[in-house]
């Protein structure tokens, strides 16, 4: 696998951030707490949250010794975690053989809006923002699950997607402009991917659409949305001819998916118990707003992370 010193970074980042469950374990409730991006700019990237969708800006830490800095940003009790790397590795770079390249992983992040017309309205105005998609209706995906009914989509400004839902129907208006609803994820194979978030997060299979290079698949966790797909344009980057020491925690894009649980020793002991390889082990450390942590890869390599708060 091309991840160079992807654990020692990690080790890093794990420091910096802290500031669901199997299905056997039904009581505990998960909460999507972070999303982590590895940015070309920092200070841009939290400028472009800031003005654009509302982020506070809380800290950056420099870890020098490491080449990189990490920046920390919230809205309520969620958290974006910003990661700019010295020889950070940009989306056109040239090692990689086509320029622009579409890499199997964490692709797209989708937020709840208190008002989606006030959003799109605002945002559509701005040069600033990259319209991908328009304000438009979303049809209903299947009998029995509310869904939202209208959505649009951006970039920001490392190319990330970037999407707009409304709420559902009687659901209640969140105090914050924001609510994290949904996390995108490209996989070589989407039935390998449904089974494995399905085994160990618990998540529960709601749509399934099979179309050739195009393979879509929707499942649901506590209200939070993990939205699967397998893509004939896309490459699981172990399959790219790269240098040795390309890692890809330091290709710009979305790296990491973190889960607020009142829990965590249930799902720590599940995973242990089913073989799967810890990143950071039962942490426990206070910062920001957690107490103690532990994080894995999914089955293609994509960082998720358990976290736990005392209060």
């Amino acid at each position: 696998m091309h991840f160079g010193k992807r654990f020692l970074v990690l080790s890093v980042l794990g420091l910096g951030l802290i500031q669901c469950s199997p299905q056997n374990d039904s009581t505990n409730k998960y909460r999507p707490a972070i999303f982590a991006l590895t940015v070309n700019d920092i200070d841009r990237s939290m400028d472009w949250y800031t003005r654009h969708l509302f982020f506070q800006r809380d800290t950056i830490m420099h870890f020098s010794d490491y080449g990189l800095s990490v920046g920390m940003m919230h809205q309520g009790d969620f958290f974006l975690e910003l990661v700019e790397f010295a020889d950070g590795i940009s989306r056109d770079f040239s090692i990689f053989p086509q320029g622009y390249f579409e890499i199997d992983g964490f692709f797209k992040m989708g937020f709840q809006a208190r008002d989606i017309e006030a959003l799109y309205e605002s945002l559509s105005t701005r040069t600033s923002v990259k319209m991908v998609a328009p304000l438009a209706a979303l049809p209903p995906l299947t009998e029995g699950y509310t869904w939202p009914d209208r959505y649009f989509l951006i970039e920001d400004p490392d190319g990330n997607y970037v999407q707009f839902f409304s709420l559902k129907e009687g659901q209640p208006t969140p105090q914050e402009a924001l609510r994290p609803f949904l996390m995108a994820v490209s996989s070589p194979d989407i039935n390998a991917s449904i089974s494995w978030y399905e085994k160990h997060l618990g998540a529960r299979l709601i749509h399934h659409v099979p179309e050739p290079d195009n393979e879509r698949a929707i499942l649901d966790k506590d209200g939070f949305v993990l939205e699967l797909g397998e893509f004939g344009s896309y490459q699981h980057i172990d399959s790219m001819d790269l240098p040795g020491d390309v890692s890809l925690s330091k290709v710009q894009g979305i790296r990491k998916l973190s889960f607020a649980v009142e829990d965590i020793q249930t799902p720590y002991q599940s995973l242990k118990d089913a073989g799967i390889i810890f990143d950071f082990d039962l942490t426990e450390q206070k910062s920001m707003a957690f107490d103690r942590y532990f994080m894995i890869q999914d089955n293609y390599g994509n960082s998720i992370q358990w976290l736990h708060s005392d209060q």
